[in-house]
């Protein structure tokens, strides 16, 4: 009865609004406000009338009807809260080899897409240059040592002066030091593996000239590949190493679980983030590659014994959140609304600080319908 007097004072209300001509908005305000305070007085005078029939016919008013609802029972249980975000897959043993010597490009010896060892020969550089003087340096080096044996033999007779051995001494040592660069220099010419891997890119062709620092090939590994994830500083401190991470194959939407290896200590200054590092093993590294994108849960937030409930059972309204009770038992079960203080929330469940028992029974389904109070049955 109570809402039939609303709606009926509403359609008055908009009524008078509808037959208004004049245009001023001040006037239209004052009406509004003038039709609020007569909706006021209305509703206390409804109030106290229905309080007298009430006192005279206690089931007056009273639902006929109960409201069909589900509910749960409270019950401790552990809430887990993660981070949802994007993470990319990277490897410690990408790499794009680079020529440490300069020169034409005589041979190539594997092809792309093809397993190599770790020190297999990939590419040969021509270095007849550099062999023509190590063989020089051979040469002036025999007869360095000849002269340096002798000049040791005579200084050890006291003939001679020191100065002769010096000299010959060092011209020996310098010649061995330049024998030994060129040797190094010469390894140079023959590019090899750094490590096990596939080769997965030729940046260059056979026949052309190679300078210094010329990007080659590139490597890659299966072995020490990761997911880095990078998240708000406002989350330091919450990621554990040690803990898990899972994260989806977007090819396949597989899940996959990895221990978490490394959180970085060091906010970067301009994305105001932190990169979190977990370790493929072998199996896993061989489902992905290099840069792929993958959605990543991380946990940030664990809580014990907790008093968790479906979230679609909180409700809101300007006093905060709620949810419904079930009270009573048989027939006489209704629905009381209580208010709580809520938690995190994740994977459709809540947790809930404050506000409720456990062993009570909350409410899943039918809340929508339901003012406290109200009846209501149990399907």
């Amino acid at each position: 009865m109570k809402n039939i007097y609303k709606y009926t004072l509403l359609l008055a209300a908009a009524g008078t609004l509808v037959s208004c001509k004049t245009d001023d908005v001040d006037s239209w305000k004052k009406s509004i406000n003038e039709n609020r305070d007569k909706i006021t007085e209305l509703e206390t005078e409804i109030n106290e009338l229905q309080a007298k029939i009430k006192s005279v016919d206690p089931e007056y008013g009273e639902q006929v009807n109960p409201v069909l609802i589900s509910a749960t029972q409270t019950a401790p249980a552990t809430f887990v809260h993660k981070l949802e975000v994007r993470g990319s897959i990277e490897s410690r043993k990408n790499v794009m080899v680079s020529a440490e010597a300069a020169g034409r490009l005589l041979k190539i010896n594997v092809l792309e897409g093809k397993r190599v060892k770790k020190g297999q020969v990939i590419m040969e550089i021509d270095a007849q240059s550099t062999r023509d003087q190590i063989e020089e340096v051979k040469t002036n080096l025999a007869l360095a040592e000849q002269m340096y044996e002798k000049r040791a033999d005579l200084w050890k007779e006291n003939i001679g002066t020191e100065v002769d051995y010096l000299q010959s001494k060092t011209e020996f040592e310098s010649l061995q030091n330049k024998l030994n660069t060129l040797k190094t220099q010469l390894s140079y010419a023959y590019v090899k593996a750094p490590f096990t891997g596939t080769l997965d890119y030729l940046a260059v062709n056979a026949g052309e000239f190679i300078g210094m620092n010329t990007p080659l090939f590139r490597l890659v590994s299966d072995d020490d590949k990761l997911v880095r994830v990078a998240l708000s500083e406002k989350y330091l401190g919450t990621i554990q190493t040690g803990s898990q991470m899972e994260f989806e194959l977007p090819h396949t939407k597989e899940y996959l679980t990895a221990p978490i290896a490394a959180v970085s200590n060091v906010i970067d200054e301009g994305t105001r983030t932190f990169t979190v590092e977990a370790r493929l093993n072998a199996a896993q590294a061989a489902k992905v590659k290099p840069n792929m994108m993958v959605k990543a849960k991380l946990v940030d937030f664990t809580k014990e014994e907790a008093m968790v409930v479906p979230t679609e059972a909180i409700m809101r309204d300007h006093q905060g959140w709620y949810v419904f009770l079930v009270e009573g038992k048989g027939e006489k079960q209704t629905a009381t609304k209580t208010y709580v203080e809520v938690g995190n929330e994740y994977g459709g469940l809540t947790w809930v600080k404050s506000g409720l028992e456990f062993g009570q029974q909350v409410v899943t389904k039918g809340q929508f319908k339901l003012v406290d109070g109200n009846n209501v049955r149990l399907s």
